[in-house]
């Protein structure tokens, strides 16, 4: 079986498709944005932000989120036709291009916009005139401006999509595709663009709370190594978790297109999981890894004479520990995604 999955109850056109990415995105945009601005300006910041640091906070935020928001869409809406949510009924005269690596499908529009977004916010946002922001405002200036472009980017990228994966999954047409050679396929099509993605990110984070915590309003002597340590395994477990995430849902696709061999599960008892079962067996791993890198790297600091830390060494720790975070989760949804398909497959 290398088709869809079958459901009782027809799925939507494509078109009727397209406005539950839509809504899909104006919560995902909202809970970024209140979820980033929160972290950032009141968890390590006193609830509110300078000018410099919103418009710092803005230019890497609109850089890392809108591919991020453009992928998402793209990866649900492939998962969904698997699932049968969504038909190709009527393609309005468009050809498929072939394209099935989600990041060359967003990547020659959204970041373009990206970066126009994010420069205009940096040039624009001093002509308000004011010097210091709330946590509100940020929140909202963030939410607008994501929410709008990548709302365009999806009527725009989601179409195009549909055609060439639902032609290739079929086997009509100019959409066929060919085998991925499996290691080129996990560095380019998953390792690589989120470790560019993730690694900003967490920099950034980074650099506002090592700082807070020498300079905040309950400020410590030192950036110490049990503060890095723990910071180091919950970065690693969290990072794990969501890119266990997006690319398990994202090499399903490429399973059922052919692009990887079908694989069964190495360890019987994981083919006899369920769904209650894996999620639970994923946020346990999740923990547990949080827990033991955790530990780990407070009792490696010390016996490396690191006892305390410049805000440098502690964001390039910090990064450190969202580029394997980012390794080990995407080897993780590549490995869970590819084995879960195939056993669909074979159903």
């Amino acid at each position: 079986m290398t088709g869809r999955a079958k459901q009782d109850k027809p799925g939507r056109d494509q078109k009727a498709y397209l406005g539950v990415q839509f809504v899909s995105n104006l919560i995902g945009a909202a809970v970024v944005a209140a979820f980033l601005a929160w972290i950032v300006f009141s968890v390590f910041g006193p609830g509110s932000g300078n000018l410099i640091e919103v418009r710092a906070f803005l230019l890497l935020f609109l850089l890392c989120f809108v591919p991020i928001q453009c992928h998402s869409a793209v990866i649900n809406t492939r998962k969904d036709y698997l699932r049968g949510k969504w038909m190709m009924v009527n393609p309005a005269g468009r050809e498929p291009d072939g394209i099935i690596n989600p990041w060359r499908r967003i990547g020659p529009a959204a970041l373009p916009a990206a970066v126009v977004l994010s420069l205009a916010a940096w040039f624009l946002l001093p002509l308000t005139g004011d010097e210091s922001f709330t946590l509100f405002t940020i929140d909202a200036i963030a939410f607008v401006s994501l929410f709008l472009v990548t709302t365009v980017l999806i009527g725009v990228i989601l179409p195009r999509d549909q055609v060439s994966f639902a032609r290739a999954l079929d086997g009509n047409g100019s959409g066929a595709v060919d085998p991925a050679p499996p290691r080129a396929y996990f560095l380019l099509e998953h390792l690589l663009p989120w470790a560019v993605i993730q690694g900003l990110i967490n920099m950034g984070i980074g650099l506002k709370q090592f700082k807070w915590a020498l300079e905040g309003t309950e400020p410590v002597a030192a950036i110490t190594s049990p503060l890095v340590a723990w910071d180091f395994g919950i970065v690693f477990g969290i990072l794990y978790f969501f890119m266990l995430l997006a690319s398990g849902v994202q090499v399903r696709g490429d399973v059922r297109l052919g692009r990887l061999a079908p694989k069964r599960f190495g360890i019987a008892v994981l083919d006899r999981m369920g769904v209650p079962a894996s999620a639970v067996g994923v946020i346990l791993t999740t923990i547990l890894a949080m827990i033991a890198v955790g530990w780990i790297m407070q009792a490696v600091f010390p016996l490396a004479g690191l006892d305390e830390f410049s805000v440098p060494t502690a964001v390039a720790f910090k990064t450190l520990a969202a580029l394997l975070g980012t390794l080990a989760g995407c080897g993780a949804g590549v490995w869970w995604g590819r084995r879960s398909e195939s056993a669909l497959m074979e159903a």
